[in-house]
């Protein structure tokens, strides 16, 4: 039996009437689509973002021969509080240190051990020292250094954890305003500083956190008309804002520093403002790793 020929476009003059349009269109569809399948097959991987709050070890995936930090940071420093009676607010708390871009070679399915390092604990004055944020694979380590939790701080040029403000001086002399952290680059940067509380006087709110990146500091808190000044407010991390410092909003016994929001990892705690009795700074948060890795298909 003969074969049946496929109709032809130019057969009895239907070339104009073929649907040219949709073959092409359907041709078009066929070749992307085999492209996509041939590229997926041929790189057998698939990139991963992970971001690392809690644990201690990363195991890499099958496929998996570097790790790349994206961004990884110390914890930050609770805000400031103050004993029985202070008409000065007190310094919000400092931003740990970022780090940014680095690589650290691994072997697959061979664990890589880390630390998420922790913010120390607010009181009635200054708080306790926070941990480190650490990753290595064994021969390599980096570090991320906790905010500091004294207006000294460890800054060195561009590293170390940011400084806490300071509490309000006296004379009506200002707050000082938190230092913004370094802009972000494939390296160290330190973190940015607490404000300074307000000095208890008329003019006497507290300063904003220095900021980083696109994250702004902790507002500083407002001075109220018996002159019990603002607490400052808490420094950004890569992560997000810092807490916001205590406002006394005509409460004689003065209230305490704004937490840290939750997510903004390694940002500061707001300051507790002036008042008749003890309060505390508000809490910062800890450290984090965020990292990038391949795992094959």
């Amino acid at each position: 039996m003969a074969l049946k020929k496929p109709p032809s476009p130019w057969a009895d003059n239907k070339f104009y009437a073929f649907p040219w349009y949709k073959w092409f269109t359907d041709l078009w569809t066929y070749v992307t689509n085999l492209a996509t399948t041939v590229a997926g097959l041929s790189s057998g991987v698939t990139t991963k973002v992970q971001l690392l709050t809690s644990g201690t070890t990363f195991t890499p995936p099958a496929g998996c021969y570097e790790v790349r930090i994206r961004r990884m940071v110390g914890p930050g420093s609770p805000g400031r509080g103050h004993g029985a009676a202070s008409n000065p607010g007190a310094g919000g708390g400092a931003a740990g240190e970022a780090l940014y871009n680095r690589i650290l070679s691994v072997t697959p399915l061979v664990g890589i051990t880390y630390q998420i390092g922790q913010p120390g604990t607010a009181g009635t004055g200054a708080p306790t020292a926070g941990t480190d944020t650490t990753i290595t694979n064994g021969t390599i380590t980096y570090t991320a250094k906790a905010g500091t939790n004294t207006s000294a701080g460890t800054q060195t040029g561009l590293t170390g954890g940011g400084r806490s403000g300071p509490t309000g001086g006296g004379g009506g002399a200002p707050a000082t305003a938190g230092t913004d952290a370094p802009s972000e680059g494939e390296d160290t940067r330190a973190g940015a500083s607490g404000g300074g509380g307000g000095n208890g006087a008329a003019s006497g709110n507290g300063a904003a956190g220095g900021g980083c990146n696109e994250w702004s500091g902790g507002a500083g808190g407002t001075v109220d008309a018996a002159t019990r000044g603002g607490g400052g407010g808490g420094a950004a991390s890569p992560f997000g804002a810092g807490g916001i410092g205590g406002s006394a909003g005509g409460v004689a016994n003065g209230v305490g520093g704004g937490a840290a929001p939750a997510t903004s990892y390694g940002a500061g705690g707001g300051g507790a403002s002036g008042g008749n009795a003890a309060q505390t700074g508000g809490a910062a948060t800890a450290g984090a790793i965020e990292i990038e890795y391949e795992e094959q298909l």
